[in-house]
């Protein structure tokens, strides 16, 4: 069994801030990830699939999930598990799964899953793959489930007038509902729960990705299921990395775990015709998603991101919690069950996640994973495109691993969530889109210390900071800082402000918008205030992006570039404020391993040729 000494169990409960309800998060353990997982060293992937998936997916109603199977979709999904797609994941560069463990159904029919489950996991084990088990909070297929255990009718969610609450993201059409959502705060659900959490662990899994925990006091739902799950671990030799399927709104709650994940993300890429495919044979399967968050206009077209979330999850993680992301949304409002990226959009994908420290979880069922099995070459072309960065990856980690910010501005977010959360990411993408560099900082972490980094902080309408912390960002002012606040100031900060001047109240640095600014005029007015504070700027069309930080051990900064268009641009430049000589480039996209040097020209380094991703490596 672990062992967790007494002095560092004190010091991890003293960190846990006062937001933790049990104040007992031994797991909390920055030191405790292990080396595979922790930051630049892990490439993951959902990988659904199995009997109950597939019985999952026909029950619920799934574009072309029908029960006679005439896409073979369900025959693709059930078999999902043989052996040889181990391999698939190697060539794939994954090194981290998450599988199908427990959808709703009882522990009798979910039985076979398992039995296949833990063949699966050993082999995995075998080829350095990791697997973590997928679990449904609150999902109950509730047919089933009173065959098996007839009780269990008393464990659903009722709505006010007394009826079962279904699960949303469903079509009933089929079946009738088939799907309830369970009272997570009913006795029984838990020691129920506990017995799938025992099963995966007894077969080896090294994590638990947590789904659809349910409305029904959702906060406490997630405390008390990661509480079962690390005093179910300490029977085992293990510390499982546990993450919720969390939304934006509430993604600070990951806080609670030693892991995290959303699939709030959206297909990137440079869109020059705005129009989403409205060919009939997918009007069906449209889900309605506009992608264009923030009107990211750009030039000709439009530039859509995920940068927001992923600085987002950067800052929950404090640095330390593997992050994970999957992009669910296409930019044509196609469900991603039925359309399939193109091999390079996946690359993109894959890289934006990786610069910002997250790794993407590519999406394979429905159409994708029928066209794996069935051997389709485009599907297997995805296979490889996504090898081909993921290997690079894996070769050249020590440019991925140890990152450290060097951007000059912060913005303030609501550790609270809610609303404001969902808004400011958005705006956070519309600052990315503009090539913005900005750090995402939580009210809580707001200090003396968190401060230092920062020469401009922005505080959005809305977001709250404590007197306290207030007085720490009125002396960081004093001191030289520009606070931008959006927004009239609460009661509370009334009296640091003295002249009144074209709308705004200023004081040192702190300056208050009200009403707040427009994105593009906060765009305008921050511009200005970093051109001569950056550390890296770049000279490039509107859809090339870029993202610098240090690796203080090494000595060394990495400026990742990123284009958009994915058609190729040449002659990229880079003013860089130090005294450097020469740097290297190296990309997925040039021929393995190939390194090319170039030097510095009057504080510039020329990048010839960028197709979509490169790194300049600056010694």
């Amino acid at each position: 069994m672990r062992f967790f000494p007494f002095a560092f169990l004190l010091l991890t409960v003293l960190a846990c801030g006062q937001n933790d309800p049990h104040n007992e998060q031994w797991w909390l353990a920055p030191q405790e990830i292990p080396e595979w997982a922790q930051v630049g060293k892990f490439n993951t992937a959902r990988w659904d699939g199995g009997p109950i998936e597939a019985e999952k997916g026909r029950l619920s109603g799934w574009p072309h999930w029908e029960e006679n199977d005439p896409e073979n979709i369900l025959t693709a999904v059930s078999s999902f598990y043989g052996l040889e797609t181990v391999s698939w994941a190697k060539r794939a560069g994954l090194n981290w799964l998450w599988v199908t463990w427990s959808v709703g159904f009882s522990h009798e029919t979910e039985q076979k899953q398992w039995d296949i489950l833990k063949r699966y996991i050993k082999a995995c084990h075998q080829n350095d793959i990791r697997v973590t088990a997928y679990i449904s909070g609150a999902n109950m297929f509730h047919e089933d489930m009173a065959d098996f255990v007839p009780e269990s009718v008393n464990w659903w969610m009722l709505d006010k007038n007394g009826k079962p609450i279904p699960y949303g993201a469903a079509k009933y059409s089929r079946y009738g509902v088939t799907r309830y959502m369970a009272d997570t705060q009913h006795p029984n659900w838990l020691p129920y729960q506990r017995v799938r959490i025992r099963q995966a662990l007894k077969a080896g899994v090294d994590g638990f990705w947590v789904d659809n925990i349910g409305s029904n006091k959702y906060e406490q739902s997630i405390y008390d299921l990661v509480d079962m799950i690390f005093d179910e671990s300490k029977e085992f030799d293990t510390l499982p990395l546990v993450c919720f399927n969390m939304h934006r709104g509430s993604l600070a709650l990951a806080r609670y775990t030693n892991c995290l994940s959303t699939e709030d993300g959206f297909e990137p890429g440079y869109y020059t015709d705005t129009d989403t495919d409205t060919d009939d044979e997918n009007a069906s399967n449209r889900v309605g998603f506009d992608a264009f968050e923030g009107d990211l206009d750009k030039g000709d077209g439009q530039l859509v991101c995920n940068i927001g979330i992923l600085k987002y999850q950067w800052a929950v993680s404090e640095g330390w919690r593997p992050s994970s992301i999957e992009y669910g949304k296409r930019h044509n409002g196609v469900s991603r069950m039925v359309d399939v990226m193109a091999p390079e959009k996946w690359q993109l994908c894959l890289a934006e996640c990786k610069m910002f420290h997250n790794s993407l979880e590519p999406y394979f069922e429905g159409i994708f994973m029928r066209d794996l099995v069935a051997g389709d070459s485009l599907a297997h072309a995805c296979l490889d495109a996504m090898g081909q960065y993921n290997h690079f990856f894996t070769r050249h980690q020590d440019y991925f691993t140890h990152p450290k910010s060097i951007v000059p501005l912060a913005v303030i977010a609501p550790y609270e969530g809610g609303t404001i959360e969902r808004e400011l990411i958005s705006d956070l993408n519309f600052l990315s889109s503009h090539n913005l560099q900005y750090d995402v900082l939580f009210n809580e972490d707001v200090s003396k210390l968190s401060l230092q980094k920062y020469k401009v902080i922005v505080i959005p309408d809305g977001v709250d900071v404590t007197a306290k912390e207030k007085e720490v960002i009125a002396q960081w002012s004093q001191d030289g800082g520009i606070c931008l606040l959006m927004g009239a100031p609460h009661k509370s900060w009334s009296d640091l402000y003295v002249q009144k001047s074209e709308g705004s109240l200023k004081k040192d640095g702190l300056q208050y918008f009200d009403p707040p600014l427009t994105m593009p005029d906060l765009v305008k007015e921050l511009k200005p205030l970093l051109e001569s504070i950056q550390t890296v700027t770049l000279e490039a069309p509107p859809f090339v992006l870029h993202y610098a930080v240090s690796q203080q051990e090494s000595k060394r900064t990495i400026i990742h570039l990123l284009n958009y268009s994915q058609k190729t641009v040449y002659n990229v430049k880079i003013h860089i404020n130090s005294q450097v000589s020469r740097g290297k480039i190296i990309s997925p996209d040039f021929p393995k391993d190939h390194i090319t040097e170039i030097k510095n020209h009057k504080g510039v380094f020329t990048i010839p040729r960028l197709d979509t991703y490169a790194l300049l490596v600056v010694d």
